[in-house]
């Protein structure tokens, strides 16, 4: 930061059609320096994303005012910085706001391996506990790749934290742009995603090491080496569960995986939190031994994240994700940002998503699917209706559907609401291997007279053309919110809603308690 005696810095700006990429315009900004150009210069290119619509995102749920700009900043466009209007230099702490600083450590390891030369492609994972830092370091370290490759994968295994798919995902993504703000204003289209359906993988263990040890699997037969013949260096972020079964799912997925480098992420021991947030001491020869080889283990000190999601919690963060995912304007997030057409919104928060015409599926031309869970078939409706569900493209062979005769056809009801329905029993467990998850949606309405699903979702239509299966898990639900946007203060009946606290069997979920203590020994009469 220039002090008060530096000379004053330069400032351009292109005046030029708006219709130029982000490189061009840069291009014309370093030819009007002409001769204040000078070896060594940094210059920095600023570039408002006002277009993109993604401050609107704090009108709609009512509990998040402020998101993009606190109330300090109202009055302050004098001082913004090099009289930009929305950039604002912090020369102090200010309430309700938290800078990011890298650590010298973190800045090290990332000089390390991106200069580390080995024969094939590199594997990067990070492990740690919950809160250490974990993402914050996985796109630094992604930054810093992208400065020496064109492309870099990103593994990211923690469901409950995603950073480029909504919550409940694992996902295998491709990126070409550095990541940049908080995860729900960079959601990516996967190169191939599975959805676990919920925040943690101890809901169904087996299916999520499945789900992620396939993932890594397509990494390594389809996209190490991109189409320009040089390597995709794959970065592996973590899940925070490393205690009991947490930790045997991540010692067993390190092992299928082999990983070159492990950046082990923790804090001095004997403070407070150190035991539930440090990994076990003899981790390295754990893994040393499961994979049969010498593995390089880095540790290197975590960053308490708490302190910067106090102003919001981690379920405001999962509900923000869904709420950018289902408001977006064009389901292309690979797409550059230097786009072309740069005024044209990312996202589209005017229109509400209960006003907002959906597809119409016929129920004879999907599979259903339920997680975690039976339902009985005369509860199959009622368990869609109103719900958060995938869209998945399966190739599992299944055996066809019965055949009736016509004296048995007329036996059943024509308005029988599950004639069509094709439901995957729950002892059928999807195989990673033969389906990925192209999104989700929210099934607004059923028609049991035309026997058709009524399905809101951003996924673009050509990518819907392979859709052969939905599939409802109960670790993540419809936020109240999306279903009463546009109504909140409405005096109606809303549908799918009731003003009470619970109503009806079912209503609530049945929730395990680990705090009671069993009795030892039986009371004497």
């Amino acid at each position: 930061m220039a002090t008060s005696n530096a000379p004053a810095l330069p400032i351009v700006s292109d005046t030029s059609s708006s219709s130029k990429t982000l490189a061009e315009q840069v291009a014309v900004l370093l030819g009007t320096l002409g001769a204040a150009r000078q070896e060594g210069m940094t210059i920095i290119a600023l570039r408002s994303l006002a277009f993109s619509n993604i401050q609107a995102l704090e009108r709609v749920p009512p509990s998040l005012p402020g998101l993009f700009r606190s109330s300090a900043d109202q009055d302050e466009d004098k001082t913004a910085l090099f009289g930009i209007k929305g950039c604002y230099p912090i020369f102090s702490s200010r309430p309700g706001m938290t800078a990011i600083a890298i650590p010298q450590p973190w800045t090290d390891v990332c000089s390390s391996l991106k200069s580390d030369g080995r024969g094939s492609a590199k594997v990067i994972c990070i492990v740690g506990g919950k809160n250490l830092g974990k993402s914050t370091l996985a796109r630094v370290l992604t930054n810093s790749l992208l400065n020496t490759y064109p492309e870099v994968a990103f593994l990211d295994c923690d469901v409950g934290q995603t950073e480029l798919t909504p919550t409940g995902f694992t996902s295998l993504h491709i990126l070409r742009n550095p990541l940049l703000g908080p995860p729900f204003t960079h959601l990516q289209h996967p190169f191939r995603s599975f959805y676990v359906g919920a925040s943690s993988p101890k809901h169904d263990p087996d299916y999520y090491l499945a789900c992620i040890c396939r993932l890594y699997d397509a990494w390594q037969a389809e996209a190490a080496v991109g189409a320009d013949g040089r390597e995709r260096p794959l970065i592996i972020n973590t899940h925070g569960w490393i205690k009991g079964m947490g930790f045997d799912l991540l010692v067993h997925f390190l092992k299928h995986v082999r990983p070159a480098s492990i950046v082990q992420m923790s804090v001095p021991q004997f403070t407070q939190g150190s035991a539930a947030k440090n990994m076990p001491h003899d981790f390295a020869a754990v893994v040393s031994g499961m994979c049969e080889q010498t593995v390089s283990v880095t540790e290197i000190p975590g960053r308490d994240d708490t302190g910067s999601r106090l102003r919001y919690s981690a379920a405001d963060h999962r509900n923000l994700g869904l709420l950018a995912y289902f408001h977006q304007a064009r389901f292309d997030p690979s797409a550059p940002v230097d786009s072309s057409s740069p005024r044209t919104p990312w996202w589209t928060f005017d229109e509400k998503l209960p006003g907002r015409l959906p597809y119409t599926v016929p129920w004879k031309a999907v599979r259903l699917k339920f997680l975690n869970g039976e339902v009985p078939s005369s509860q199959t409706l009622y368990a869609l209706n109103a719900t958060l569900v995938a869209l998945v493209y399966d190739r599992t062979r299944y055996a066809p559907p019965p055949q009736y005769t016509e004296a048995e056809e007329s036996n059943i009801p024509d308005d029988s609401p599950h004639r069509d329905l094709r439901i995957v029993p729950s002892q059928l467990p999807l195989i990673p291997a033969d389906h990925n998850c192209v999104g989700l949606g929210i099934i607004r309405g059923i028609d049991p007279s035309t026997r058709t699903f009524h399905v809101l979702t951003p996924v673009a239509e050509q990518d819907l053309q392979c859709v052969n299966m939905i599939v409802r898990a109960g670790g993540v639900e419809t936020p109240p919110w999306m279903l009463c946007a546009g109504y909140e203060h409405s005096r109606a009946h809303i549908p799918y809603t009731t003003r009470m606290a619970s109503e009806g069997m079912g209503s609530l979920a049945r929730r395990k308690r680990h705090n009671l203590l069993r009795r030892k020994g039986t009371r004497q009469g």
